[in-house]
């Protein structure tokens, strides 16, 4: 089983949707395996590629950190493989990415970058921990690595830490990072 939320939410919007989906987890007690897990969003259709660079620059940085978050267990997780897991060679890696991103001018549309991404790379990608497929598809950064977690509470603070990782690179000069 899959919940959607319908469309991009933010700020009580958000609560209120995560309140309702564990209203219906707790009535129902649906089982969880360690293949499913909890995909955040971020909306992207509003930024440039220098500020989506940004936030991908911080997110290889705090990676690792992410997933010690989120627990070690799902590093191991197929449909959720770190970056930094990634083989040189191969077309995930954050280099490649990074070098792929900057070629872009600044005022390309997200779907671009999304494009020109997600067509370079092999057939794993829809499985990286972050997902930039969905810049095409969904004008967003899919963050795949969380696991379903037991309360509310803890998917709010996952939300947040993302949210708030994504502000600060986002804030931050180029210069800076």
């Amino acid at each position: 089983m899959e919940f959607l939320f319908d469309g991009p939410a933010g700020g009580k919007g958000a609560y209120n949707r995560i309140k309702a989906l564990y209203s219906e987890y707790e009535k129902h007690k649906f089982k969880v395996s360690r293949r499913t897990s909890t995909h955040v969003h971020l909306d992207a259709r509003h930024l440039s590629i220098s500020e989506i660079g940004k936030i991908l620059t911080t997110y290889s940085l705090c990676e690792t950190i992410l997933f010690g978050v989120v627990g070690r267990d799902r590093e191991e997780n197929v449909y959720c493989v770190p970056y930094y897991r990634a083989d040189r060679s191969e077309p995930e890696n954050m280099y490649v990415l990074f070098k792929r991103l900057y070629q872009l001018k600044d005022d390309a549309p997200v779907e671009k970058i999304g494009s020109l991404i997600y067509n370079s790379l092999s057939g794993s990608r829809k499985y990286s921990a972050l997902n930039l497929g969905r810049l095409t598809s969904l004008g967003s950064l899919e963050f795949r690595q969380a696991p379903i977690f037991k309360t509310r509470t803890e998917l709010r603070q996952w939300v947040n830490l993302l949210l708030s990782l994504s502000q600060y690179a986002y804030q931050r000069n180029t210069a800076e990072q």
